[in-house]
């Protein structure tokens, strides 16, 4: 059964929030049919990287796609 893009929305948003590795006020996620996208900008390339596994770790989520997550240290 596949899971609804709203669905898959919710628990990536939801898990990008939970990690206190992540800047999650600047990333921007869509999905569409499974595929996710983060978009906007972090800090670090840890928190890149911790954000693309909070995506993958979601049920549902059939690719991961974060080349326009820039990392913009301050």
């Amino acid at each position: 059964m596949t899971r609804s893009n709203q669905h898959v929305y919710d628990d990536v948003q939801a898990q990008i929030l939970d990690d206190p590795s992540v800047d999650e006020g600047n990333i921007t996620v869509e999905v569409h049919s499974g595929k996710v996208t983060l978009l906007s900008s972090v800090t670090n390339f840890a928190a890149k990287f911790a954000a693309i596994d909070d995506a993958w770790s979601i049920k549902g989520v059939t690719a991961v796609m974060a080349e326009d997550l820039r990392v913009i240290p301050v």
